[in-house]
């Protein structure tokens, strides 16, 4: 895909496509969506938006919820070595019903609110969040999932 080059005030500066600038800048967007910013507010909340609520993208979130559903039921002392980080097996099963609704919505043929998405998607990609920490408390996992599953909807 070519660069577009247009005037800039000192001279020509290039353009960068708006797909590659959602992705180079995921997280700020990521946290003005969760804050409350319209995704009609501009271009790139909006293709960012539309990115995280795809149908694919949902289904990847919910497949990775209820992998971890699972894994938190194995025991650790059953669990080989490996470089993945562990599912807490209490705070998964503590918020099992949590998580398999939270799922249940990422694949509801009707959209989630992409803050919904997003607060999904940092449950399964912060490695010292509550479903991998064992310090982060009972109850914890599952006031985030439910918190996501609110979001899902606002």
């Amino acid at each position: 895909m070519p660069i577009a080059i247009e005037p800039a005030a000192g001279g020509m500066l290039p353009r960068m496509p708006p797909a590659w600038a959602t992705h180079l800048h995921a997280a700020e967007l990521d946290e003005a969506l969760v804050r409350g910013a319209a995704p009609d507010a501009s271009p790139l909340l909006r293709a960012r938006a539309a990115w995280l609520t795809s149908p694919r993208r949902r289904r990847i979130v919910a497949k990775g919820i209820n992998t971890s559903i699972r894994r938190g039921a194995i025991p650790w002392s059953r669990l080989a070595l490996t470089t993945r980080v562990r599912v807490v097996p209490e705070a998964a099963t503590d918020a099992r019903g949590a998580l398999e609704q939270l799922a249940r919505r990422l694949l509801s043929p009707i959209p989630p609110a992409p803050a919904g998405v997003i607060l999904a998607r940092r449950l399964l990609t912060d490695g010292v969040g509550p479903l991998y920490a064992p310090s982060a408390g009972p109850g914890a996992l599952r006031h985030a999932a439910e918190q996501a599953l609110h979001a899902c909807e606002s």
